[in-house]
């Protein structure tokens, strides 16, 4: 039922009947008749009424002497708390009214002072202040809800729905201090998800969103209970074990991510397969979350570094590792301002044509350190940015070269110029590269980019495409340390190379080792069958030379024909009688063996 739309209704539970009526009477008076009262007489039966009913007040006509009258009036307002209520009581009890303002009732007044102005008043300003109590309430609730959203959101993924980094840094703060107390240790495993980067550029991010969603679900699943499993960006992920006995426990947690990841995905009718390097860092052996995040991190790349273990737990002499390498890097970028980068050329020998071609190489001579080994370096340069810096610089001294090569009346055909495999995951990387020779006007044939067998099949796809656009436009491309074992035919008929570079593993020795004789004169063969050009690597001896040439080999480069040297040794030694002894080393007077 509900409460009549024209008139005011109150409910009136008073056992004295003549209070009711004097009650009743003040209510009409001032209301002028415009309310409507209804009556019980004792406590129970204002419940049943309620339930039956709805009223605008009720009126309570108790005397409150009793804990448990308190405590049922207490279940009334929880019971109805929209209900606006009014105490109507012979005892003026400031502590009584207190509790029962306290407990949520609008007004306690002593009947003693009641007129009918008063009691219209009270009821009146009773039923505004619960109304405005109802407001407060929905308002504060509501804020709250929308608080606690935020706080949702704010640790939260959004699209993963893992918690987000801010959120992981507060949990591990929390169970290493447990762990403290319990004296356990705790696992970080941080790792991020190889061949997403290909999973994007092919298949869209789109689909890539989806390979996230899918694994992080998979991660939350079947991940102990104890543990937290969160994306701190992109494909990065980081898993919080805790309660562990042992550091060495935590290993036991990247086996089940690793076996997570692995298992097959299968989006949009693309089945992929995913793999994780991970990195570990344990506590109490590191002790606080920044650093557990950072060194776990560290052995992450040390494990994609290793290729034999998906897993790797970080140690003193790791970070020990990476602080000279971070040191070098920092070095390295300090060099490259300051001028101590210089370029040395070493000779590329054919017995075809009239052709001068020579490796650039770059080499270092800090103030501080001395002369730094290109094996020191040149690692920190391909792992880091600075791999840019230096290629643009051996491309504008190679320029430089060729122009001094001129003006001694030299003809200098091809720079060979190392590039890095990193280089090519940049789209923008060979467009940039033609831009470069186009503004140090060098033609396009005058290049070879050299990339290693171990780079190219790392960063199959994104070379694949940026060494066709060279290609396209002129740029020649060596294959080099061919042999070590990285790829394979199906690569070479993929890939759009000129030249295979034979690795001093299997030209060393050539004359007398069976294995490498037969392996070089294979590979030989199905290189101009290919229409690819053979270049010998590590050429140290008069018989390795005699051996190769004899196989066709069309191309040689080593410490027999020169060490690299600086442009004014190259151009002096080339311009000088040395060249004849090198014509000498040819094993057939018919043989037109030139530096090339």
């Amino acid at each position: 039922m509900t409460k009549m739309e024209s008139k005011t209704t109150y409910l009136v539970a008073e056992k004295d009947l003549l209070d009711v009526k004097i009650v009743t009477q003040m209510l009409h008076t001032d209301n002028h008749g415009d309310v409507r009262v209804e009556h019980v007489s004792n406590f129970g039966e204002v419940i049943d009424q309620l339930g039956r009913k709805t009223y605008d007040a009720l009126i309570l006509g108790l005397d409150l002497e009793s804990h448990e009258e308190l405590a049922q009036l207490h279940d009334l307002t929880l019971r109805f708390p929209t209900l606006p209520i009014v105490i109507l009581t012979d005892k003026e009890d400031q502590d009584i009214a207190f509790k029962c303002l306290h407990i949520g009732v609008q007004d306690y007044v002593s009947k003693n002072q009641m007129n009918s102005e008063l009691i219209t008043r009270i009821m009146r300003y009773a039923i505004e202040r619960k109304q405005i109590d109802l407001q407060l309430k929905n308002a504060l609730e509501e804020a709250d809800k929308k608080n606690k959203q935020l706080t949702l959101l704010a640790r939260t993924d959004t699209l993963t729905k893992l918690p987000n980094r801010a959120y992981f840094f507060e949990v591990t703060q929390h169970a290493i201090a447990s762990a403290k107390r319990l004296k356990k240790s705790v696992g970080i495993l941080y790792f991020d998800l190889n061949g997403f980067k290909f999973i994007n550029d092919n298949f869209g991010h789109s689909v890539g969103d989806q390979v996230l969603v899918e694994l992080s679900r998979r991660l939350k699943e079947h991940l102990r209970t104890g543990d937290t499993v969160a994306r701190v960006g992109g494909d990065e992920f980081v898993v919080l074990t805790t309660m562990l006995e042992e550091p060495v426990q935590a290993y036991s947690v990247a086996k089940k991510v690793n076996q997570i990841l692995c298992e097959p995905l299968l989006i949009d009718d693309n089945e992929f397969s995913m793999s994780a390097s991970i990195g570990i860092a344990t506590y109490p052996e590191v002790g606080s979350v920044d650093k557990l995040v950072q060194c776990a991190d560290m052995a992450m790349y040390e494990a994609k570094a290793s290729k034999q273990h998906f897993a790797c737990f970080y140690t003193k002499q790791l970070e020990e590792k990476y602080n000279t390498q971070r040191q070098m890097e920092s070095a390295l970028e300090s060099a490259i301002q300051a001028g101590e980068l210089h370029a040395t050329y070493q000779p590329i020998i054919t017995a075809a044509d009239d052709t001068f071609h020579v490796e650039a190489l770059c080499r270092w001579s800090s103030g501080n350190l001395g002369l730094i080994a290109p094996n020191k370096f040149i690692p920190i340069a391909e792992a880091s940015k600075l791999g840019d810096h230096l290629g643009s610089f051996m491309l504008r001294e190679g320029a430089k070269f060729k122009a001094r090569c001129e003006a001694r009346g030299m003809t200098l055909d091809k720079l060979a110029l190392n590039i890095f495999g990193r280089q090519f995951t940049d789209k923008r990387f060979a467009q940039r590269l033609l831009t470069e020779l186009e503004e140090l006007e060098l033609p396009a044939e005058f290049l070879c980019v050299e990339i290693t067998e171990r780079q190219m099949i790392e960063n199959l796809t994104a070379c694949q495409t940026q060494l066709k656009l060279l290609k396209n436009h002129g740029v020649t491309v060596a294959l080099d340390d061919f042999g070590t074992g990285f790829s394979s035919v199906t690569h070479l008929k993929s890939l759009p190379i000129d030249f295979l570079k034979l690795d001093r593993s299997l030209t060393a020795f050539i004359d007398t080792t069976e294995d490498n004789h037969a392996l070089c004169d294979g590979i030989i063969h199905m290189a101009h069958r290919l229409k690819m050009e053979v270049v010998g690597e590590g050429i140290e001896r008069q018989e390795e030379f005699d051996t190769l040439l004899s196989m066709g080999c069309d191309k040689f480069q080593g410490h027999l024909f020169g060490f690299p040297m600086s442009e004014t040794d190259l151009l002096d030694h080339w311009q000088s009688p040395h060249i004849d002894q090198i014509k000498q080393l040819t094993p057939s007077p018919q043989t037109n063996l030139r530096s090339v």
